[in-house]
């Protein structure tokens, strides 16, 4: 069983659905996720960066820009690379 606070790639997809109309919620889902991750620990944040490899669309996006800046050199060398190879494709 996943420790408390880990989120499944699968538990992030809805950060990912069809641009459209729902943007401001799932804006606001990523502000939360976000500031909820700022305020775990690190193995957290690994943990939350490495699901949002699996997630498209623009709040996946906008979460790993800001995790990017993670203090915790591992969480932003991932999220900065997740973000090249988004470049990428």
């Amino acid at each position: 069983m996943p420790a408390p606070g880990w989120l499944e790639s699968a538990e992030l997809g809805f950060l990912g659905g069809p641009e459209g109309g729902q943007n401001a919620r799932r804006g606001g889902a990523s502000s939360a996720i976000a500031d909820a991750a700022l305020r775990s620990g690190a193995e957290a944040r690994r943990r939350l960066t490495a699901a949002l490899a699996d997630v498209s669309g623009s709040a996946a996006q906008t979460a790993l820009v800001s995790l990017a800046d993670d203090p915790d050199r591992g969480v932003a060398l991932t999220a900065r690379y997740l973000l090249h190879v988004r470049q990428q494709e």
